[in-house]
């Protein structure tokens, strides 16, 4: 347990209220309850009352706290499915790279041959009748 009040985590009062009170980690004894004395039944006439079974009733108060919430579920999700869209673009990226890399040399010389053939064309025409 903390022991300074600096250590002490400092919480709103809406989330005092959703945490519910503080709760000891030893619960309290429940006291012990005495059976209940059936009062002594009137005399009627006609069908006997079926008496109802003793109710069962809890050794404690029932205490209605909100339930407990599961931590960053949702932001979570979120987190990991755009942790998964940046790994997925990140290899789209790094595969295109390497495509464009091996295409260029092959574009490179394709861009080369096709201005060489035009400029063999245009020198054999400049000199078509010298022979």
């Amino acid at each position: 347990m903390p022991e300074s009040d600096s250590e002490r985590l400092k919480l709103t009062p809406e989330q005092r209220r959703f945490l519910g009170g503080a709760r000891s980690a030893n619960p309290p004894a429940a006291p012990e309850q005495k059976p209940a004395v059936p009062e002594p039944a009137a005399k009627v006439k006609g069908p006997a009352p079926v008496p109802s079974p003793p109710s069962e009733t809890p050794s404690q108060p029932e205490q209605h706290h909100a339930p407990r919430r599961t931590r960053g579920t949702g932001t979570s999700k979120k987190l990991e499915m755009q942790k998964l869209a940046v790994v997925a673009g990140a290899l789209i990226l790094l595969v295109a790279t390497f495509y464009v890399g091996k295409k260029f040399e092959y574009w490179r010389y394709l861009i080369a041959t096709r201005n060489e053939a035009k400029i063999a064309a245009k020198a054999t025409g400049d000199f078509a009748g010298a022979s």
